[in-house]
């Protein structure tokens, strides 16, 4: 998925972080061979680190979801500000 991220407000990215899918990353795991123009066309936004070590195993680090809720409590209005507060305390309490 090509994403114009020149487009992107602060909020967006946010909520991209808290909110995207992972599926593009996982593939990375599977063992599919990816070519360029593939790798290219993957969604990695919620990626932050990506490593393999020298016997071929693949470590992913993504951005923290809980930390992307944080901050997208500073946006939107005071409804919308609630509601990811109680997303935030479920998520927490359940962690």
């Amino acid at each position: 998925m090509q994403v114009n991220y020149s487009n992107l407000t602060a909020e967006d990215g946010f909520r991209r972080l808290a909110f995207g899918s992972v599926a593009d990353a996982m593939r990375l795991l599977s063992g599919e061979e990816f070519t360029p123009r593939k790798l290219k066309n993957l969604d990695l936004m919620n990626v932050e680190s990506i490593k393999r070590s020298d016997k071929g195993s693949v470590e992913i680090k993504f951005f923290d979801r809980n930390k992307a809720l944080q901050m997208l409590m500073a946006f939107g209005t005071d409804e919308e500000r609630e509601g990811i507060e109680r997303l935030y305390r479920a998520i927490e309490g359940g962690a």
